[in-house]
Formats: structure tokens, C-alpha cells, sequence
């Protein structure tokens, strides 16, 4: 009977053991890895060790549980036939795998995965010592596994992935809505076009490059915008665009007569189709604010800013004190309906 009860527990607490083991393994998140090591946790590196590497560990945990259940299945089958006869092997062994299910594996692996902050640490150190000890199996099944995929992606995480941590993090509250937002935008922001963001030709506001600072002066009590576009004879022929501060500047000395085109500054030209986030790298090479946009037929569709790709990457749209129009693609659209 001591026997019996000794194979029965030597199954149970082994593979209690490797449950809450695989299941700390497995909720263990690379984000938690990361900022461990930012605080200095000398845990940090084997942490990472181990869940970058995550199928040496795991053959471990699963070899030691594979050779408790065998054992320990073997075991109290051989000692219940000695104490109460081979009649009572089979209900010996459906009480035995119910133990088992319950014991070693539902309750183990619920408790991992809950706990598994608390748990990361010393179950790291254990797993670590089970792949020493367990070495030769470790290399048997790394060997198998290898074998059977080869062809597999190792990537830890997609894009689809991230975005969907995103909005998990912010229904359970870790993330408030824009900072859910936020965190979207600048995963899609690889994705986005020019044409996506522009502001388009039907509402920019275009000078002539004949228009003179008077002209301006007059026309408006207040300049709405820090840069406007300036055209030649057409409006497909852009020249560039000039600053609110340089027409300021120019009335100030009184120079009502002089026209834009003095005060053209050039501006760079992306068509409607390139990426946002080639453009966003490019205002920052050329410390520029504005581009020029053209379909592909060459002809003026709009404008694009520095304020707009940054709108996009935060997914928030950024309004001054003049701005009265929130969005202007939207504006655009009732505008030609």
C-alpha cells in the first residue's frame, strides 16, 4: 500500500509541478521580459534566455512529465493488482487518470496562468536546471522538432497581433482610448498613402503668384494658415508656397506692391500613391512642413503637412484656435456631392 500511495504521489506532484511550469512559460509575455531587463532584474537575462528559446524549455517540462505519468501509471497499476487483485486495475486506473486531469493538470495549469507574474522567477530557475538535467531528452525531441519544421515561421508576433493586444489592453483598461488610438495609428502608419491624408485641391486655399501683400492684407483680417500654396498661370502649375511671417514681414515695411512671387519658397512634390511614412522621414531630412501633391497625371491635388502625417501617426486630429473645420477630406467630399 506505501508503494501504491508513493507512485501515486510521484505522478501527481511531477506533473502538478510541470503544469504550473509550461503554463508561467507559456503566459510569460516578451513585453514582461523586456521590462525586467530595463529594471536591472538579475532574473531578467535567463527570463529571456528561456522565452527566446522557448521549445528547449519546453521539451523539458514535457519530457519529466511524460516519464511521471509512465512511472507513476506503471507503478499503481502493478501495486493495486498486489493488494486488491486484477479486478481492480481498471477502476484503479479511470480514478487514477481523473486524479491526474484534475490534480496535475486543470488545476496546475489554471494556476500558471494566473499567477504567473509571481510564479516567473523561480519557475525560471527550476525550467532552467530540468534543461540541464534533462539534457539527452531535450536534444531527442529538439532534433524531432527541427525535423518537422523547417520551414516555419519563428516570428513572435504580427502586426495583426499587436493590434489586437491594442484593443484588448484598452478593454480591459490598461490603455485609455486615445491612448488605444495611438497605439493603432502608429501600427497602421506603415500602411497609410498620401492620398489618405491629403487635404484636397477643391479646399486648399491657393494665391496667385501675381496677387500682391497688399492685396493679401486687405482681403484678410487674419491670415488663416502658416504656408499657402502659390500657382502660376494654372492651377496644376504650383510654384511653391509663402509664409504667413514673411507677408507679415513684407507689410510691415510697407511693401504692399510686391508681389507673391517674390516670396516664393519651393516646395518638394510627392504623387498621391507614395507612402506616408517615406514622406514623414523626408520632412524630417529636409526640415520641411509642406509638400506638394500630384495625381498621376501630374496635376495639382493637393497638399500634405508635416501636421497632418503627425494627426495620422497619433490618431488624433490637432485643432488650433482658427481652425473650424475638423476634417477637411470630409469637407471636401460634401462639398463636390
Amino acid at each position: 500500500m506505501g508503494l501504491l500511495i508513493f507512485y501515486f504521489l510521484l505522478a501527481v506532484l511531477c506533473s502538478f509541478l510541470c503544469s504550473i511550469l509550461e503554463a508561467v512559460l507559456l503566459s510569460m509575455t516578451p513585453s514582461y521580459v523586456t521590462s525586467m531587463k530595463e529594471k536591472g532584474a538579475r532574473s531578467a537575462k535567463l527570463l529571456g534566455l528561456l522565452k527566446e528559446n522557448v521549445d528547449r524549455p519546453l521539451a523539458a517540462i514535457l519530457s519529466l512529465n511524460t516519464i511521471a505519468h509512465t512511472a507513476g501509471a506503471a507503478g499503481v497499476g502493478a501495486q493495486a493488482q498486489l493488494v486488491w487483485g486484477e479486478a481492480s486495475l481498471t477502476i484503479v486506473s479511470a480514478v487514477l487518470t481523473l486524479l491526474i486531469l484534475v490534480l496535475s493538470e486543470i488545476i496546475p495549469k489554471t494556476v500558471g496562468a494566473t499567477f504567473w507574474r509571481q510564479l516567473a522567477v523561480p519557475s525560471a530557475y527550476i525550467t532552467y536546471w530540468l534543461t540541464i538535467i534533462l539534457r539527452p531528452f531535450v536534444w531527442l525531441a529538439m532534433g524531432i522538432t527541427r525535423l518537422l519544421s523547417r520551414n516555419d515561421d519563428n516570428s513572435s508576433m504580427d502586426r495583426d497581433e499587436m493590434l489586437a493586444m491594442a484593443q484588448l489592453g484598452q478593454a480591459e483598461g490598461i490603455l485609455d482610448l486615445t491612448e488605444a488610438a495611438a497605439v493603432r495609428s502608429v501600427i497602421a502608419f506603415r500602411s497609410v498613402k498620401v492620398e489618405d491624408v491629403l487635404t484636397p485641391r477643391v479646399v486648399t486655399l491657393v494665391w496667385p503668384s501675381e496677387r500682391t501683400v497688399g492685396q493679401v492684407m486687405k482681403d484678410h483680417e487674419s491670415i488663416p494658415y502658416s504656408r499657402i500654396p502659390v500657382r502660376g498661370k494654372s492651377v496644376d502649375e504650383i510654384l511653391g508656397y509663402v509664409l504667413k511671417s514673411d507677408i507679415l514681414a513684407a507689410a510691415a515695411r510697407d511693401e504692399f506692391d510686391r508681389p507673391l512671387s517674390d516670396l516664393v519658397h519651393e516646395a518638394f512634390v510627392v504623387k498621391e500613391e507614395s507612402s506616408l511614412k517615406k514622406l514623414f522621414l523626408r520632412f524630417l531630412k529636409e526640415r520641411e512642413h509642406m509638400a506638394i501633391v500630384v495625381d498621376e497625371f501630374g496635376g495639382f491635388a493637393g497638399v500634405v503637412t508635416l501636421e497632418d502625417v503627425i494627426e495620422t501617426m497619433i490618431g488624433h486630429e490637432i485643432m488650433d484656435e482658427i481652425d473650424k473645420v475638423e476634417d477637411m477630406r470630409k469637407l471636401a467630399r460634401d462639398q463636390m456631392e
